[in-house]
């Protein structure tokens, strides 16, 4: 196969020597063999005859020299084969490439064979260039996940290209902040905790997707109520968008910058309903600043969109600029004594709480959570707490039943309840699970809610349907029994046959079939 592939000499330009352009690097068939199958699994080789390798490097070197040729940022080829379908993906390089392109293809419901991901360096400069065999897929669908794929590396460009940008403009504002005078609207405390915060971001805590710089507005347009948001002086990444995904962002831009122009707050935050297309298929994350001139008479917004990276999830809360902030107004709001057992254990449940959850949420609510799980830890039931954030797009629904009553199983349920209170969509919440108590699991479902949505439960009823959902088979069979006119002594019949059933016989079948049984 690789013979066959042999080395081929650059043509040389008309009238031009063939050793002319020495350190222009040309890629022959070979080479491009050689990057592409090197880390290739050993069963996708296995599998394919040497034709069909030849085939496959054919295709990927004609899509990369139409690349060069071409001079675009970006070609997404999808070929049908009938059993599977061959992908072929050429770019500049740059991050989140791969991760970005299999959630892609995840999220349209289709499997990946083999991703090949070599990096070719020509002329100095860095090309992507992947072949991805995809299974489950007829040819319609690959119309559609070629338009997909295009879209979200398009994405991915625009904000891998601004990313230096957006660091500046970042930094910008916490120097701001930080050169405000004694006499700023905002405490000292506060613009401290925002500019750490920010800086945090930036030392690998946050994916920046997208960033606004709305033009200043006069302190009297904001007394009459006619200011209107139209105007960016600086507009980054993804935010420059005008396809129907960017006109959806930028409405729930506008919706955010009329929340952060009606109060005071010096920082907010909000998980949007659009999701990214970068890295994970997830919310994105808007904080909005709001910053003051020296002269107190205009006021200018920073808008930065983006997703929180596992670095920045995985740090303790408690160290988190803004974060640590509110734990600390919470301590003392409870009048909690150092070191002692409540203090260390709201911290404990402060530390687990889901972080872009918890920025989102003022004292009031933080206290509301922490108390939740407190109550528990002395009762061996389950308890709920239901919290609207700010922004008003979801609901924060916090769970805690006995760890022992904690399997997958009953997440699934629980959150299908939940979902269906709200009117959600299956499956859409968000949920986290935080197992450091011994005794207890603590869920939380972030849901996704409708504009008209408002937050009228009845909690006990809830709690009631909770019980009922954590019950295991033999519990719901005692039930069963108990309530059951079948049975004249129904203690006999639970002695004799609660734990008269298999487990296989339980997986299998439902608790008014074992009765009638």
């Amino acid at each position: 196969f690789f013979f066959f592939l042999k080395p081929a000499k650059k043509p040389a330009k008309k009238g031009q020597p063939r050793n002319a352009n020495k350190n222009e690097i040309f890629l022959s068939a070979s080479l491009l063999a050689q990057y592409l199958f090197a880390k290739a699994p050993v069963e996708f080789l296995e599998a394919k005859s040497s034709e069909n390798l030849i085939e496959i490097c054919r295709s990927v070197k004609s899509e990369f020299d139409a690349f060069i040729q071409a001079d675009t940022p970006l070609t997404v080829r999808i070929d049908w084969k009938g059993d599977f379908a061959a992908a072929y993906i050429i770019l500049g390089d740059r991050p989140f490439i791969v991760n970005s392109t299999r959630e892609c293809i995840v999220a349209r419901g289709v499997s990946l064979n083999v991703y090949l991901h070599p990096i070719i360096i020509r002329d100095g400069q860095r090309i992507s260039c992947a072949y991805v065999e995809l299974k489950d897929i007829n040819r319609e669908e690959c119309d559609l996940l070629k338009v997909q794929l295009e879209q979200t590396l398009e994405h991915l460009i625009l904000v891998t290209d601004d990313f230096t940008p957006m660091l500046v403009q970042v930094e910008t504002v916490a120097r701001l902040l930080e050169s405000k005078s004694s006499d700023s609207l905002y405490p000292v405390k506060e613009r401290r905790e925002t500019l750490q915060f920010l800086r945090w971001l930036s030392d690998g805590g946050f994916i920046f997707s997208g960033l606004s710089v709305w033009k200043p507005l006069s302190e009297s347009e904001f007394s009459e109520g006619s200011h209107q948001f139209s105007e960016r002086d600086v507009i980054l990444g993804i935010h420059k968008l005008s396809s129907t995904y960017g006109r959806q962002l930028a409405e729930e831009l506008q919706e955010d910058l009329t929340l952060a122009s009606r109060s005071d707050q010096l920082f907010s935050m909000s998980k949007l309903r659009t999701e990214s297309l970068i890295q994970k298929r997830l919310r994105l994350v808007n904080i909005t600043i709001r910053e003051r001139s020296t002269d107190g008479k205009c006021v200018t917004f920073y808008q930065i969109s983006g997703l929180l990276t596992s670095k920045a999830l995985s740090e303790e809360s408690s160290s988190v600029p803004i974060l640590r902030q509110k734990l600390k107004d919470l301590l003392d709001i409870e009048g909690a004594i150092e070191q002692s057992h409540d203090y260390k254990s709201m911290i404990n449940i402060f530390n687990a709480m889901p972080k872009e959850e918890a920025l989102q949420l003022d004292t009031p609510d933080l206290q509301s959570l922490v108390h939740t799980a407190l109550y528990i830890q002395n009762n061996n039931e389950s308890a709920v707490s239901i919290r609207e954030v700010q922004s008003g797009r979801s609901v924060l629904a916090l769970v805690v039943i006995p760890r022992d009553r904690f399997n997958s199983e009953t997440r699934k349920k629980l959150q299908s309840h939940i979902e269906k209170l709200f009117n959600a969509s299956s499956e859409s919440s968000e949920y986290y699970l935080d197992m450091s108590n011994k005794g207890f699991a603590r869920l939380y479902f972030s849901v996704l809610v409708s504009d008209s949505f408002s937050v009228n439960l009845n909690l006990q009823s809830l709690k009631d349907d909770i019980r009922v959902l954590i019950r295991d088979w033999r519990e719901q069979l005692r039930d069963r029994i108990f309530s059951s006119e079948l049975f004249d002594s129904p203690h006999e019949m639970w002695n004799v046959y609660g734990h008269a059933f298999g487990e296989d016989y339980v997986k299998l079948q439902r608790t008014d079939e074992a009765e009638q049984d």
